[in-house]
């Protein structure tokens, strides 16, 4: 039933959020169980349109438009083109700074070795985690690897 370890990423911006719900209300057409996405009866995709109370469809809709009717058709425009965005973080690390790279970061700009910075002082730990963050071609998920922090904390940072 399951062919590969069950991966998880943090969505932290909107633009994600909905990158990942497109991801996963076309992901029965992927594996062609359906042809489109409002026959697979399984899905959160139909609660929009109807009366259903699982998802909190407001939330979603009001990132496409204030005006409900407007909010709903250019929410079924984004979510039937296909996707070209990458979820779960796959391309970015295998184009990005290797785990050693970043090692070699943390001691020459910060001077301490990668696995001593969750014995840091939380500020100094938090300043660190934030710089980390923001060099082109690192991850949540590689940051937190690499120093041994959890991935929330490295989020929170």
């Amino acid at each position: 039933m399951f062919q590969e370890r069950f991966k998880s990423e943090i969505v932290s911006t909107d633009s994600y959020f909905l990158t990942a719900l497109r991801y996963i209300h076309q992901n029965p057409i992927k594996a062609k169980i359906v042809e489109d996405i409002s026959h697979y009866k399984w899905s959160s995709y139909g609660e929009y349109f109807g009366q259903g109370h699982i998802v909190d469809k407001e939330h979603v809709l009001g990132m496409f438009s204030d005006t409900s009717s407007e909010a709903l058709r250019l929410f079924e425009i984004f979510s039937r083109e296909m996707i070209t965005e990458v979820c779960l973080d796959v391309e970015e690390t295998k184009q990005g700074i290797s785990d050693v790279r970043l090692r070699e970061i943390l001691k020459e700009k910060f001077g301490i070795d990668s696995i001593k910075l969750a014995n840091e002082e939380r500020k100094r730990q938090e300043e660190i985690l934030k710089e980390l963050k923001q060099l082109k071609g690192t991850s949540i998920r590689q940051i937190a690897r690499t120093t041994g922090v959890s991935q929330t904390r490295v989020w929170k940072a």
